[in-house]
């Protein structure tokens, strides 16, 4: 069976707005599935529960202090192994003339493997560590940050 619930049973939920009218936007907006209440007079509607936003969902359960009863089950994702044993498995398996296929197919651009780096290569890389003292917005509205750093040579104000 289906819970139904009002927006006076919504009502005083952190994860939903303060006041009446604005859970009937919210449920507006988001679509939640909603019906006229019977026997009450006016426009008075309640809303199903699995239709609420989940956090809303969450809140109401952990107040009730119940578990969900879920419809169906959740479909566990498929976890990947990359342990080199396993990842490593069909080359082994492969014949002397796949595995000579295999090395021959060209490498994506960009793409190097370890054993193409070379300790010349790597002394290039300019690496610097510091710690960042404040973060603040250099613009309003922009998404650029200002960042006060100490790089161990001093502070100084760096825009990313």
């Amino acid at each position: 069976m289906e819970k139904w619930l009002t927006v006076q049973e919504l009502l005083g939920l952190e994860t939903l707005p303060k006041s009446d009218r604005g859970i009937t936007k919210k449920a507006d907006r988001e679509n939640w599935v909603k019906r006229q209440r019977e026997g009450v007079k006016g426009k008075t509607f309640e809303y199903k529960f699995s239709s609420l936003p989940e956090d809303a969902q969450a809140e109401i359960l952990l107040k009730q202090n119940a578990t969900p009863v879920m419809a169906e089950a959740p479909k566990a994702k498929k976890e990947l192994n990359y342990l080199p044993e396993v990842i490593w498995k069909p080359y082994e398996k492969a014949t002397d003339k796949q595995k000579e296929e295999a090395k021959k197919e060209e490498k994506p651009k960009g793409i190097a493997t370890f054993d193409e780096i070379t300790f010349e290569d790597f002394s290039k890389i300019e690496l610097r560590v510091g710690k960042i003292l404040d973060c603040e917005p250099v613009h309003r509205g922009c998404h650029n940050r200002g960042l006060l750093c100490d790089r161990g040579g001093g502070c100084g104000f760096y825009r990313v």
